[in-house]
């Protein structure tokens, strides 16, 4: 089931959670242009992971995230990297990047 939250509002996300029980949730991304920087991003991620860190059934969470080699300087994939370690010390039983 697919379920629609404003990932600014954390009630939003608890309600939509609650709605669908998951055990798995895959987090495409938090902003919304991915060719500008959206500086509310990271704070969406830190919303959802707070709230998904509180769903009993959540087993294993999956995060779009990017890729750079060191020293890259796109802010971009630092915005990305960002939200995933979030998204990462959140304490999921099981959290998976998949970074390209």
């Amino acid at each position: 089931r697919i379920v629609e939250a404003d990932l600014e509002d954390s009630d939003s996300v608890g309600r939509a959670v609650d709605h669908v029980d998951p055990t798995f949730v895959y987090v495409h991304g938090t902003g919304g242009d991915t060719r500008t920087l959206d500086e509310r991003e990271f704070e969406r991620a830190k919303v959802l992971a707070e709230v998904l860190s509180q769903a009993p059934s959540l087993e294993v969470v999956t995060y779009n995230s990017a890729y750079g080699p060191e020293g890259h300087g796109v802010k971009r994939i630092f915005q990305k990297q960002a939200c995933e370690t979030v998204l990462r010390d959140a304490g999921f039983p099981h959290f998976c990047a998949l970074r390209a």
